[in-house]
C-alpha cells in the first residue's frame, strides 16, 4: 500500500506479473485466463461490488489451488559470538622483535586450541602495515576484513622506516626510525578503522613518552608492552585479553516503553524514533538465528511492530505522523482504532495522485483506478462507512439512496478531498526502501558517536549491525545478545520521557575515568597528577588518612585508587602555635583507606594501582594476596626498574585498569595467568547442575553441587560472582559451616585436572580466583546456549 502511494509500483504491474507467473506453472493456464477476465472487468469505468466479489472469489480458489511448494524445512543455526578469525599484524623493522612477537601469536593459537583461527601477518615499515591493515577498505569504516568477520588487531612498534626505501637507508647507518612514524601509522588506522585494537611497543626509556603522545591524538584504548625480559608473557595477557573480549557476544538491551532506549554492552546509544524502530525490527527479526534480511522483510516486520505506536506528543514531522493524526481528529464511532493506518495509506494515496493530476479532483480518481486500485477500494470502504454514520453530512446527502462506488465523479471527489485531504505528498516517508539505508547508517553513527564520547574508540557499530557478506543479496541482521523490555511500560497517560537528557548524563559520566590520588609526598603527588591528567584522567588528591578517608567514603568514589600505603593520619600543622605534631606515616594508614573504601562502596567495580618505595619482588605475591591487589598493580616508585622509569610503567598500569572499570570485566591479573578454554556441550542442564564440558581439549562431566557452582561461574566468566550468589545457585540458602570452603577446594582439584602439566603449582587458585567477598573464573566459555535450551 505504501508503495503504491509513493508510486514505487501499482496493482495492475503486480498483477500483470502475477498472471504470467501462473501461465509458466502446469495446469494453471484456465485459471490465468479466468483472472485476467474478472481484472480486466474491475478495471472498466462502470466496476461494481459483484465484480469485485466476483475477483476476490477467484483469488481464494487460486490460493487453494496452487501446488504447495517443496521447501524443506530450514533450522535457523545458532547465534554464533562476533568472531573468531584474528589477524595480528606485527609492525616492527628489527626482525628479532618480529620473532618474538610471531611466537607470541604461536604459543596464543596452541593454548587456544582449535575453537579460534589465528593468522600472522609481518611488516617492517609504515606503507607496508598501511596496505595490510587497511586492504580492500571501501569507506571510513568497513573493510574487506571486516566483512568477512575477520578481526585485525595490530602489534606495532613506534620507532619505525617510513617505507622501503627508508627501510634500506636505516639497514646501511645512514639514518635511524623514527618514532613519530609509529604514532601516524596508529593514527591512519584510527581515522580510516576505528575498530582495529592495538598493542603499542614500547621501550624503557620512552614507555612514558609513548603513551602520552598517543593518548594526545586521542587514542585512549591502546594496550603498551613494554620490551623487556617479560615481554613475552605481557603481549601473551594482552592478545588473549583482546582476543577473548573481541569474541564475546555483545550485549544489546531494546526498551520500547515508556521511552525508547537503546543499550550496547552497558553504553546507551541515542536513536530518534525512526531509527530506533528500523534497529528494534531487525532485532527482532534476528533473534531467530544468523539469517540476513532483506529491506522488504525489514519494513515488513516495522509495519507489523508499529503500525499504529507513533508519538503524538510532540509535532508530528513525517508524511505519516500528519496523516495518522489528520485521521484520528477526523475519526468518529464508525472506525476502529485498528484502522488508523489504513486510513493515512489512503490519505498519502490520494495527495500523491492528486499532485499527479495537477490538483483535479476527477482526474485524480482516474489515477486511482487505473494505477491505485487497491488503495480506491480501501478509500470506497472507509467512505461507505463515514457515510452510513453520517448519513445527512456532505456533499454526498443528495446521493444518499445510491451505491458509494456509483456516485457521481464530482461529488466522489469533493467527499475524497473532505474525508482525506489536507496532507501534503511526500514520497521520501521514514518507512520507505529509500530511507531505510539512511537509518542504517544512523544506526551506525550513534553507536560510534556513544562510544567516542567516553573515549572506548574499540566500538561494535559493525560488528553489531552487521551486512551480508559479498556474494549474497543485500541485506542486515543484528549479531549479539538480544534482550526486549518491553514490559517496563509505566502505567498511566502521563506524558512520554524521552530520555535524552539521562541519555545526556550517562555519556558525561562515562566519558571521564576519576583517579584518587594518595600520596604525603608533594612533588611525587605534582609528577602523578600531571601525567595522569595529561592521559585524559579525572584527578582527585589527597595527602593524608583524614583527607583520603573523606574522598574515598565519599558519595561519587574513583573509578581507580592510586593509594601510597606510607600516609600521616593527619595534615602537617600549618601554624607554627600549633602545638599539635605532625604525624608519623604508617602502612596501616594506606590498609585503612582502601578497607574503608571497600567498605562504603561493595558494589563499586574501582581498581587499585600501589606505587610504593618498599618493593621487593620476592615478597610480592604474599603482599598483594594479603592486600587483595594483583601483584603487576604494584609498581616501584622512584628511579629505575626494569630499564624503564617508574612513571612510564606507573601510567601502563593505570591505562590497563581503564579498560577493566570501562568494560567491566577482569583482565587476567598477573603475566601468564592460566586460563580455561571451557565449551558446554549440547544436552547439559545449568539449572540442575548437570554439566558435559570440554576443558582445554579435555572431556569430562559435573554433577551435585560441584556442577551448580561451576554453571553459575561459567555464566559470568572473568567476572566477580558474590559468595551470595554462589550459596543461592547450589544450596537454595547460605552455607553452613565449611560447606562453601569445601566445594571450593573440590572444584580447585578438578580445575588442576585440567591444566597443563607445566603450569605452576597451585595454578587453580588464579584460575579460580577469591576476590574481596566472591570468586572469579578466569577463562573463556561457549556454548551456553546449548546449556540453555535444555532448561
Amino acid at each position: 500500500m505504501r508503495q503504491a502511494a509513493a508510486g514505487v509500483d501499482s496493482l495492475d504491474n503486480l498483477m500483470v506479473e502475477s498472471l504470467a507467473m501462473l501461465k509458466s506453472l502446469p495446469d494453471m493456464g484456465e485459471w490465468a485466463e479466468n483472472l485476467r477476465g474478472a481484472w480486466e472487468r474491475c478495471q472498466a469505468p462502470d466496476f461494481s461490488w459483484e465484480d469485485l466479489e466476483h475477483l476476490a472469489g477467484l483469488l481464494e480458489g487460486l490460493l487453494a489451488a496452487l501446488p504447495a511448494p517443496s521447501v524443506p524445512p530450514v533450522t535457523p543455526p545458532a547465534r554464533g559470538t562476533v568472531t573468531r578469525r584474528f589477524r595480528i599484524v606485527i609492525v616492527d623493522d628489527e626482525q628479532v622483535a618480529r620473532e618474538q612477537a610471531a611466537a607470541v601469536v604461536d604459543d596464543l593459537s596452541e593454548r587456544m586450541g582449535g575453537a579460534f583461527m589465528l593468522e600472522t601477518v609481518l611488516c617492517t615499515n609504515v606503507r607496508n602495515a598501511l596496505d595490510v591493515l587497511l586492504a580492500g577498505a571501501e569507506d571510513s569504516h568497513v573493510g574487506a576484513l571486516r566483512q568477512a568477520e575477520v578481526c585485525t588487531i595490530a602489534v606495532t612498534d613506534m620507532g619505525l622506516p617510513l617505507d622501503a626505501e627508508d627501510e634500506q637507508a636505516i639497514a646501511a647507518g645512514q639514518t635511524t626510525p623514527v618514532r613519530t612514524n609509529g604514532l601516524d601509522l596508529l593514527r591512519q588506522v584510527r581515522s580510516y578503522a576505528t575498530n582495529i585494537p592495538s598493542v603499542v611497543l614500547t621501550t624503557p626509556s620512552n614507555c612514558l613518552d609513548d603513551p602520552l603522545q598517543v593518548c594526545a591524538h586521542g587514542i585512549n584504548d591502546a594496550h603498551y608492552i613494554l620490551k623487556g625480559t617479560d615481554c613475552h608473557e605481557r603481549m601473551l595477557e594482552a592478545l588473549w585479553w583482546i582476543i577473548v573480549e573481541r569474541s564475546r557476544v555483545h550485549s544489546i538491551d531494546l526498551q520500547e516503553c515508556p521511552s525508547y532506549k537503546v543499550s550496547i554492552d552497558g553504553v546507551r546509544i541515542p536513536l530518534q524514533d525512526m531509527p530506533f524502530r528500523t534497529f528494534y525490527a531487525l532485532c527482532d527479526l534476528s533473534r531467530g538465528g544468523r539469517a540476513y534480511f532483506s529491506p522488504g522483510e525489514i519494513l515488513d516486520r516495522l509495519d507489523a511492530l508499529f503500525r499504529s505506536e507513533f508519538n503524538y506528543r510532540r509535532r508530528p514531522v513525517t508524511a505519516i505522523e500528519r496523516a495518522l493524526v489528520l485521521a484520528r481528529r477526523r475519526s468518529g464511532s464508525w472506525w476502529r482504532p485498528e484502522w488508523d493506518v489504513q486510513i493515512a495509506n489512503v490519505m498519502l494515496c490520494w495527495a500523491a495522485t492528486k499532485e499527479k493530476a495537477g490538483g483535479d479532483g476527477k482526474q485524480a480518481l482516474c489515477i486511482l483506478h487505473g494505477s491505485y486500485y487497491r488503495q480506491l477500494v480501501d478509500a470506497l470502504a472507509l467512505l461507505e462507512h463515514y457515510r452510513q454514520a453520517n448519513p445527512r453530512e456532505g456533499a454526498w446527502a443528495a446521493q444518499a439512496s445510491r451505491r458509494v462506488d456509483t456516485i457521481d465523479r464530482p461529488l466522489m471527489a469533493a467527499a475524497f478531498d473532505a474525508l482525506f485531504g489536507g496532507v501534503s505528498a511526500d514520497l521520501q516517508e521514514d518507512y520507505s526502501l529509500d530511507n531505510l539505508e539512511k537509518h542504517v547508517g544512523e544506526i551506525r553513527k550513534a553507536i560510534h558517536s556513544a562510544f567516542n564520547a567516553i573515549h572506548r574508540y574499540i566500538e561494535p557499530r559493525t560488528e553489531v549491525l552487521v551486512d551480508a557478506p559479498p556474494g549474497q543479496a543485500g541485506g542486515y541482521r543484528v549479531a549479539g545478545d538480544i534482550r526486549f523490555n518491553a514490559d517496563l511500560a509505566a502505567a498511566g497517560d502521563g506524558p512520554c520521557d524521552d530520555g535524552r537528557d539521562e541519555d545526556a548524563e550517562l555519556l558525561r559520566t562515562m566519558a571521564s575515568c576519576t583517579v584518587l590520588v594518595v600520596e604525603d609526598d608533594r612533588a611525587c603527588l605534582g609528577r602523578l597528577s600531571e601525567i595522569l591528567e595529561a592521559a585524559g584522567f579525572e584527578v582527585r588528591t589527597a595527602t593524608n588518612l583524614d583527607d583520603a578517608l573523606q574522598e574515598a567514603q565519599g558519595i561519587e568514589p574513583p573509578d581507580i585508587l592510586s593509594l601510597d600505603l606510607q600516609i600521616p593520619a593527619r595534615r602537617p600543622a600549618t601554624d607554627d602555635r600549633d602545638p599539635t605534631p605532625a604525624s608519623s606515616t604508617d602502612e596501616a594508614n594506606g590498609l585503612r583507606v582502601l578497607e574503608a573504601m571497600r567498605r562504603a562502596h561493595p558494589n563499586h567495580p574501582f581498581q587499585v594501582v600501589l606505587p610504593t618505595t618498599h618493593y621487593n619482588r620476592s615478597d610480592l605475591g604474599a603482599w598483594a594476596a594479603r592486600l587483595g591487589v594483583p601483584a603487576s598493580n604494584i609498581v616501584p616508585k622512584g628511579g629505575i626498574s626494569g630499564g624503564a622509569s617508574w612513571e612510564g610503567q606507573y601510567l601502563m598500569t593505570v591505562l590497563r585498569l581503564r579498560d577493566q572499570v570501562r568494560f567491566q570485566s577482569v583482565v587476567p591479573p598477573t603475566p601468564g595467568v592460566p586460563f580455561l578454554m571451557i565449551r558446554v556441550l549440547p544436552g547439559s542442564d545449568l539449572a540442575a547442575g548437570k554439566l558435559s564440558l570440554i576443558v582445554n581439549g579435555q572431556t569430562g562431566t559435573m554433577r551435585g553441587n560441584q556442577g551448580k557452582f561451576m554453571a553459575r561461574l561459567v555464566q559470568t566468566p572473568s567476572e566477580v560472582v558474590p559468595c551470595e550468589d554462589l550459596d543461592r545457585a547450589v544450596y537454595g540458602r547460605p552455607s553452613q559451616g565449611d560447606e562453601r570452603k569445601n566445594l571450593i577446594k573440590n572444584v580447585r582439584a578438578r580445575i588442576a585436572q585440567w591444566l597443563p602439566a607445566d603450569e605452576p603449582d597451585r595454578s587453580e587458585l588464579r584460575v579460580l580466583e577469591a576476590v574481596d567477598g566472591g570468586l572469579v573464573l578466569h577463562g573463556f566459555v561457549e556454548g551456553l546456549q546449548d546449556g540453555r535450551e535444555e532448561n
